[in-house]
């Protein structure tokens, strides 16, 4: 949730900045403890676990990819 404050009716930048940055380091850290949190579990699984894994990464990636070439192919028409 975004806690800008706009309805004091003047924008004050450096206020704005500092709720930005504070709302960056805690989405920073959030991340952080999230790839710790997936690594550790990772270490648990299998060899077997590990490699579907990998397989249910390689097909997000190549969906993904393929999302973003259809985005591509109709993003001239959109103009």
């Amino acid at each position: 949730t975004c806690a800008l404050p706009i309805s004091s009716g003047t924008f004050e930048q450096a206020k704005v900045a500092a709720i930005a940055a504070q709302e960056s380091q805690t989405h920073m850290q959030l991340e952080i403890e999230h790839a710790k949190m997936a690594s550790q579990i990772y270490q648990l699984l299998s060899s077997d676990q590990k490699a579907k894994v990998a397989d249910i990464i390689a097909q997000h990636q190549q969906r993904m990819q393929e999302r973003m070439q259809n985005k591509e192919q109709t993003a001239p028409e959109q103009q």
